[in-house]
C-alpha cells in the first residue's frame, strides 16, 4: 500500500517517544482548556436557562429563547392576542405554538387544535406578558389560574 503506515509502529528512541509524548499531552491540555472556555462562553447561559425555566423561576425571556420554554405535551396557559397584532395578522418571525385541547359540545369530548402565535419582541420580556406561557412558570395565585378553577369547579357541578 502506498503512504501507509508500517504496522506494527517500527520502534523508536525513548527519549524521542518521551518528547512527543509531551507535546501530545501539551496540545491536548491546550485544546481542552479552548473547549472549556468555549463551553462556558456559549453553552452556560444555554443551560443556566434551561435550568431556570424547569425549576420554574425564570421572570423574563428574550424572543430568541422562546424556542427553550415550551415543550411537547406543556400545558399553556394565555390570553388573547391585542388587537394590533391581529390587525396586522402573523409575521414570518412570529413563534407558532401548534396547540391541543378537548372541548365539550354537549354531549361529548372532542379533540380540537389550534395555532397560537407569539408576535416577535425585541429585548426580553416578562413571562407573565407573553400571550402564552407554560403552566410551570405561572403562579398559583395568578388571575388566569384562578379562572381557570373557577371554570372548572362550574363545570364539575
Amino acid at each position: 500500500m502506498l503512504g501507509a503506515a508500517p504496522w506494527p509502529p517500527e520502534s523508536q528512541d525513548d527519549s524521542d517517544s518521551d518528547d512527543k509524548s509531551l507535546e501530545n499531552k501539551k496540545r491536548d491540555i491546550v485544546l481542552l482548556r479552548c473547549f472549556i472556555d468555549m463551553s462556558e462562553k456559549f453553552l452556560k447561559p444555554l443551560l443556566t436557562l434551561q435550568s431556570s425555566i424547569s425549576d420554574g423561576t425564570l421572570e423574563k425571556i428574550s424572543f430568541a429563547d422562546l424556542w427553550f420554554l415550551y415543550q411537547p405535551s406543556d400545558i399553556v396557559f394565555g390570553r388573547e392576542p391585542t388587537s394590533d397584532h391581529k390587525q396586522h395578522g402573523p409575521s414570518y418571525s412570529d413563534l407558532k405554538l401548534y396547540c391541543y385541547s378537548w372541548r365539550y359540545n354537549g354531549t361529548r369530548f372532542m379533540p380540537s387544535t389550534t395555532t397560537k402565535t407569539i408576535p416577535m419582541f425585541d429585548g426580553e420580556k416578562s413571562i407573565k406578558d407573553l400571550p402564552y406561557f407554560p403552566k410551570q412558570l405561572c403562579e398559583s395565585d395568578d388571575p388566569v389560574v384562578s379562572e381557570l378553577v373557577a371554570r372548572g369547579n362550574r363545570f364539575q357541578r
